[in-house]
């Protein structure tokens, strides 16, 4: 390199790092836009609007909310992956299991969801509910798996996602179940063989399964404690399978937002959080707060729920289609 581009260069990066921390300081001073890869209304989508409120009350700056529907989250990741500056002024609902599935299921991607959009904090749960038609005569976990094994073959179970089939997945492999897979296009017709026995087991939200409870016999659910839903139910943990991830929701900003920027958002965040009114509005919508909302928790529960499901999909042959 020649002196004089040397010397550009130099004067360019110190530049930078002189510029990065009065970025960060002035941070905010415009508009913080959210985008919603789900359409107006969805939990997501209510609970992406309460925090974005809080937040601005937070931070003192206006805050907006864009939803950008379609192609099972891709087109509103893209757009904060790959349009959006990295400044921290747009900012993603992500729900971590689609973040570490999109590498898995889809293919010819034109970002990588594991890096262009990481994760600054995890800030709701949504437990998941595992269970079966009332109509069969299993009452328990136990009794489920002790048929399904007496009887390889014979039962089928459902899905209307991959998000919702790869929970089933994890316990096929692990307990050795030997289950016909019936794929549904969307979520009613899905809802109605688990109430007469089309299938005889199915994954659904802890929401949806309490609306079902008089069809719908849930034998347990994700989570680190009981479920308020669900009292008398086990957890998976306590089931043995304490690597059954719950629908968890993160905030992501695009790859190389500056870190004092994104610590930041994280506390303001983290500090909405606290609000009893958040809390409600995220209980409204079935979802807890998330136990841990540091980046570097955001960052492991991505990586742990990728890994098991890159895992599973190898195991059971799917492929990026």
């Amino acid at each position: 390199m020649r002196p004089t581009r040397r010397l550009i260069v130099g004067i360019a990066v110190g530049l930078l790092m002189v510029m990065r921390p009065a970025i960060a300081q002035d941070y905010p001073n415009k508009p913080i836009h959210f985008v919603v890869p789900y359409s107006a209304g969805s939990p997501p989508d209510v609970v992406t609007r309460a925090m974005a409120l809080a937040m601005s009350n937070i931070l003192g700056q206006a805050t907006i909310v864009d939803n950008k529907p379609g192609a099972d989250t891709i087109i509103g990741f893209e757009y904060v992956a790959k349009n959006a500056p990295a400044d921290g002024y747009t900012v993603v609902i992500s729900p971590l299991a689609n973040l570490a599935l999109l590498p898995v299921i889809a293919k010819d991607l034109r970002f990588d969801p594991l890096t262009d959009l990481p994760p600054f904090i995890t800030f709701a749960e949504g437990r998941l509910a595992f269970g079966t038609p009332v109509l069969n005569p299993w009452k328990s976990f136990q009794e489920l798996t002790s048929a399904v094994k007496a009887n390889p073959g014979k039962w089928n179970y459902g899905s209307p996602s991959v998000q919702l089939r790869f929970p089933m997945l994890i316990l096929m492999q692990n307990l050795g179940f030997d289950l016909t897979y019936v794929p549904y296009a969307t979520v009613a017709p899905y809802y109605i063989s688990l109430t007469v026995n089309d299938v005889q087991m199915g994954w659904l939200s802890e929401g949806s399964a309490a609306n079902m409870r008089d069809k719908f016999r849930v034998l347990a659910v994700t989570g680190d404690t009981p479920s308020a839903a669900f009292p008398e139910v086990p957890t998976f943990g306590k089931l043995g399978f304490p690597q059954m991830p719950s629908n968890i929701f993160a905030f992501s900003v695009r790859k190389g937002t500056p870190k004092a920027v994104t610590d930041k958002l994280n506390a303001a965040a983290a500090k909405a959080l606290l609000q009893p009114d958040i809390r409600a509005k995220l209980a409204a919508s079935q979802f807890e707060v998330a136990s841990d909302t540091t980046p570097q928790a955001a960052e492991e529960r991505l990586n742990a729920i990728s890994k098991l499901f890159s895992d599973v999909a190898k195991k059971s042959g799917i492929k990026p289609q």
